[in-house]
């Protein structure tokens, strides 16, 4: 192909008399004049060809050469083999990058070893576990819910090899299109492992034999991740397996032990439990749903996976795994603080405590690559290591071990190599576990709030309140939003619903362009959808209401009233009402305001409208309010056990003096962190 640089304009201005019906070849050409580079990455070889293929110019000069540029790409490189960019890993990260590269006009190679593209996710990871999600949640409703949706159907069986049939098919098609489009972008692909030689070097140990060397001014690592082993446990993904052997078991197991609550251990362990297997589930934190997840989002979501069947031994660690003579295996467990060892036995053990990155047999000791904690590349806000050509995305550098996160890492990388000034919002990269419900968040949790001390608005609305939801019969979870108190800025959003993963997109969008809550409250969303869920919470946030949901007061509501009380603000006489009939809380045993100290506390903390009384409770404690000058009594609950005293707040306006306030409120100084802490 003849370089672009080596056409003058003068040989297009015959294209100006062809007439009207060329006007596109007309744009075309007349763009080539003026910026060659900007027009044949916009216009490509066709139109190109078109307006060259036997134009003649104003002398009369014959123009008979031919100039391919397919897809607006030329080659600029310096010899024969050698590329402009070579990507090793075909993974999300790795074949996006490569696409890019070449519609950005860069000569790419792509280096897979696998011998299929995808990588992980493709291949052993989000898509094939999507597949038997999506199919075994269709068997379970069809043996458990379709009849009291008056959807009557007999002798429900399960065919397991099928089902992992439909999901190999949906893998191969998958495959396959990715090889179609590196093949269309004009993208070679090299099926090996591929190592550094050099800066500019690399070999590759091709997988049907031999080998061969490649030379490119850019190298792109993407190699993507791998399951991380549990020490002392050897995976024969047959008894004792990972994530890829579980989405290939030739029979359901009556009995698995899943080593691990975060996102992969959770969704197999749906997928084989929704299929007939006892399913227990051991974790050693406190919680479920991995890291980034928020508390409250994470209770929820555990009390709905417990209701489907599935056991969790939450704060329990592992001791070791061990293969049964007879046939099955035998987990060790005790909990995590310590205490009395237990055996779980299963037919299946699943290890799922996470991936680390595949940098081993790269060569990157051998040109220098510096290397982070944990095995991951160092890399700057351009995705460049320490060696000026050498670049490095997705799971072998920081931030979560997400395929949509290395598929922006990609395309950013190759434009940060085309020169531009790039930028990724890693707070703003969405997590979802796609379990039913499914769950999914953006931005930050209710406790990163609090730990940063950033002040801020909360806006709950249930799905149970959502006319598709109830229509749908399918109304478990809620949408969570946190604004800033002051801008009302979005910072965080968490979902869980059967169509979390979609609508988190929304909020996404939202928070990329820095919307506040009002805005989206304030958008006209169609009816009815689940989308409308969102919407509500934004109301709830930006104005304290939402249309379609009346929210209760919480016991952080309740207790923040109750702090103010402390503090000395003066509260109106709605929310002395309120306080009034909030429900008693039990104080616990050994706090200043239990025991044998409550008898004789008779303490008042100093309002400047008046005083609150606090009594100890009794077979019925009065509890008085004022309300349009009127005095009513609310009676409390009955008499406290031993280990714990019942306390009520009274309104008293008598208006006691100073010195009498005074003394009252040094009666109170040791208890009042008791109850700010306890309320």
């Amino acid at each position: 192909p003849l370089h672009i640089s080596h056409i003058s304009p003068h040989l297009l201005r015959p294209v100006a008399r062809r007439g009207p019906h060329i006007k596109p070849k007309l744009t075309a050409a007349s763009s080539l004049a003026r910026d060659p580079v900007a027009a044949m990455s916009r216009f490509g070889s066709l139109i190109v060809n078109l307006a060259l293929r036997g134009g003649r110019s104003a002398k009369g000069v014959s123009c008979t050469t031919r100039f391919t540029a397919t897809n607006g790409r030329f080659f600029s490189a310096a010899a024969d083999g050698e590329y402009d960019l070579a990507v090793i890993g075909g993974g999300p990260g790795g074949y996006v990058a490569s696409i890019k590269a070449a519609q950005m006009g860069l000569k790419t190679v792509c280096i897979e070893k696998r011998g299929t593209l995808g990588g992980t996710c493709l291949n052993v990871g989000c898509i094939p576990s999507k597949a038997l999600l999506n199919n075994s949640y269709l068997y379970h409703q069809a043996k458990s819910d379709f009849a009291s949706r008056g959807i009557n159907v007999e002798n429900v069986s399960l065919d397991l090899k099928k089902m992992m049939n439909a999901k190999d098919t949906s893998v191969g098609q998958l495959t396959g299109g990715i090889e179609m489009l590196l093949k269309k972008n004009k993208v070679d692909y090299v099926k090996g492992h591929g190592k550094l030689e050099g800066t500019t070097s690399i070999s590759v140990d091709l997988s049907e034999g031999g080998q061969k060397s490649l030379s490119a001014k850019n190298i792109m690592l993407a190699t993507g991740s791998e399951v991380s082993p549990f020490p002392g446990v050897e995976i024969d993904e047959k008894e004792i397996i990972s994530s890829t052997g579980a989405l290939k078991l030739e029979k359901v197991p009556e009995k698995m032990v899943v080593i691990g609550a975060g996102v992969i251990g959770l969704e197999l362990g749906s997928v084989w439990e929704r299929l007939g297997a006892k399913v227990t589930v051991v974790e050693f934190m406190d919680s479920i749903g991995g890291l980034g997840i928020d508390a409250e989002v994470s209770k929820t979501f555990q009390r709905i996976l417990k209701k489907q069947g599935l056991t969790f031994k939450m704060k329990t660690k592992v001791l070791g795994v061990e293969k049964k003579a007879g046939g099955g295996v035998a987990v060790n467990v005790e909990a995590a603080a310590g205490g009395k060892a237990e055996t779980l036995d299963a037919d299946v053990v699943l290890v799922c405590i996470g991936r680390r990155p595949y940098t081993e047999s790269l060569g990157l000791d051998k040109v220098g690559v510096e290397m982070g904690p944990k095995g991951k590349v160092k890399v700057n806000g351009s995705f460049q290591t320490n060696v000026p050509n050498i670049y490095a995305i997705g799971d072998i550098i920081d931030g979560p071990m997400l395929a949509h996160k290395a598929e922006d890492e990609g395309v950013l990388c190759v434009e940060a190599i085309k020169g531009a000034h790039v930028h990724l919002d890693y707070n703003l990269v969405p997590s979802v576990v796609y379990t039913h419900p499914e769950v999914a968040w953006v931005g930050k949790t209710e406790e990163a709030l609090k730990a940063e001390g950033v002040e801020y608005k909360k806006g709950n609305f249930p799905f149970m309140a959502n006319s598709r939801a109830k229509t749908n019969v399918d109304t478990d979870g809620f949408v969570k939003v946190m604004t800033d108190a002051k801008t009302d800025k979005i910072l965080g959003v968490h979902i869980i619903n059967s169509q979390a993963g979609e609508l988190i997109g929304e909020a996404c969008l939202a928070m990329e362009y820095g919307a506040s809550s009002e805005d989206i409250a304030r958008v006209c969303h169609a009816h009815p959808t689940l989308s409308e869920a969102l919407k509500g919470a934004c109301q709830q946030t930006a104005t304290g209401k939402s249309i379609n949901f009346k929210r209760r007061r919480s016991e952080a509501d309740r207790h923040q009233q109750v702090h103010q009380l402390l503090s000395g603000a003066a509260p109106t006489a709605p929310e002395l009402r309120r306080l009034a009939m909030a429900p008693v809380r039990r104080m616990s045993r050994g706090s200043p305001m239990s025991g044998d100290a409550a008898p004789s506390l008779r303490a008042v903390v100093p309002l400047r409208c008046g005083s609150a009384k606090v009594q100890e409770g009794g077979d019925r404690c009065p509890l008085a309010s004022w309300r349009s000058g009127r005095r009513r009594r609310y009676w409390g609950a009955r008499r406290s056990s031993r280990r714990a005293v019942l306390l009520r707040v009274r309104c008293d306006w008598s208006g006691d003096d100073d010195e009498e306030m005074r003394r009252r409120s040094s009666l109170i100084s040791q208890s009042e962190g008791a109850l700010r802490g306890e309320w």
